[in-house]
């Protein structure tokens, strides 16, 4: 018998996207998960899947929060969410290349942050192996795109990981430790 997975396009994910943000941090969690997930081979070309599974959604601690700043005109706040680089992220927040780590204020800037975290923190980290480099690179010379590769995909998988908005940015709405 032969099965045949379909796969969505951006389109299918546009009304998984609406977002209402939350003030309430009672049901805020903390910890770290992979960016990717299963749905990405289906939906997404090979190098943004390399990508998405060299990140993490991470909550910020105590000392994230008086460390990473990255350009920003304040720090993040205690369990606020963001994305780092899980290669370099043993590293001492001073010696971190630029971008390591960076706090989307929104569900639709997941997508940015990641593209700006490719373009400018991908090519200075030396923590990253050398496999997946050589691989992204070849990949992305390809410039092939797929249907599900635009901001829509990106709130709908983190939405998935159980990420939502609050007053700050992004938490985890969900234990990350329970997928």
């Amino acid at each position: 018998e032969h099965s045949h997975r379909r796969k969505r396009r951006m389109e299918d994910y546009e009304s998984d996207s609406t977002v209402e943000k939350s003030s309430d941090t009672s049901n805020m969690f903390h910890g770290n998960i992979l960016v990717a997930i299963p749905d990405d081979s289906n939906i997404l070309t090979e190098s943004r899947c390399i990508v998405r599974s060299q990140i993490e959604f991470f909550s910020a601690t105590k000392e994230d929060a008086r460390a990473i700043k990255n350009g920003r005109s304040k720090l993040p706040e205690v369990g606020q969410v963001g994305i780092r680089c899980i290669h370099c992220k043993h590293l001492c927040h001073q010696m971190r290349p630029i971008r390591a780590a960076v706090f989307p204020s929104s569900l639709d800037q997941i997508y940015m942050a990641v593209k700006n975290w490719q373009h400018f923190h991908f090519s200075v980290c030396i923590e990253i192996p050398q496999e997946f480099r050589e691989k992204i690179v070849t990949l992305s010379t390809k410039r092939k795109r797929a249907g599900g590769s635009g901001r829509a995909y990106w709130v709908y998988a983190a939405k998935k990981l159980g990420i939502m908005e609050y007053k700050h940015g992004l938490c985890f709405g969900k234990d990350p430790n329970t997928f």
